[in-house]
């Protein structure tokens, strides 16, 4: 996920420096590649692939996919990224940043879009300031001199 940042920061400097459109940041398409044991070059020109063809044939397929599907679809995605980003996170965060994202979670939920961006700022700050002001001890242990020999 960090690269795919780094890419689309990347890219969106030089769509800018060259008065172009930016691009979108997608999750669903790493989660596509990832889901799908994607590896390598010819993993992602397959994914690259399959995206220009949907954007360009997807409007015709589409008058033809039932409304319940793409709903599906849907329910299926949002679950499938709530799961992965809120409950099976558990373990990943301390009981700080994990609150955070149940805040992010809870205020989108509730609030909008909008909100949830402000939440995750509000959180992200908040939890840079809570654990750069912990104690921390730099120094893990000492020894005496007496192992040393001289010469």
């Amino acid at each position: 996920m960090d690269n795919e940042l780094i890419a689309h920061g990347w890219s969106n400097c030089l769509a800018g420096l060259g008065f172009g459109l930016q691009n979108y940041l997608t999750y669903s398409n790493s989660v596509v590649y990832a889901k799908s044991s994607g590896k390598g070059r010819s993993s992602s020109i397959a994914v690259a692939a399959l995206v220009t063809g949907v954007y360009i044939w997807g409007p015709i397929i589409a008058a033809f996919v039932p409304r319940c599907i793409a709903g599906t679809l849907l329910l299926h995605v949002g679950i499938d990224l709530f799961m992965e980003g809120v409950v099976e996170s558990y373990h990943d965060y301390d009981r700080l940043e994990y609150g955070g994202c149940w805040l992010i979670t809870i205020s989108m939920v509730a609030l909008g879009m909008d909100a949830g961006l402000v939440a995750g700022a509000i959180a992200a700050l908040a939890t840079y300031a809570a654990q750069s002001i912990i104690n921390q001890y730099p120094v893990k242990g000492s020894m005496t001199a007496l192992s040393l020999r001289s010469r």
